[in-house]
């Protein structure tokens, strides 16, 4: 299978199953949470995770759309 193939595979898997699109988000926000403290910066934390869930919510939007 070609990567193409497989990126719908996850684009269609991420549109259809909503416990599929919240792990991806789950995943890609605390990644953003993580480095925001390994990075030592002196953000709230609340606004960090609130932050965090809409930039991998957007980045997660952005992947399955079906054309620019």
């Amino acid at each position: 299978m070609s990567i193409e193939k497989e990126m719908k595979v996850v684009a269609e898997g991420l549109k259809n199953d909503e416990g599929y699109f919240i792990s991806w988000k789950a995943n890609i926000a605390m990644a953003f949470v993580d480095q925001s403290g390994w990075d030592k910066r002196d953000w709230n934390k609340d606004e960090v995770h609130e932050t965090a869930n809409k930039a991998a919510e957007y980045f997660l939007n952005l992947l399955t759309r079906e054309k620019a």
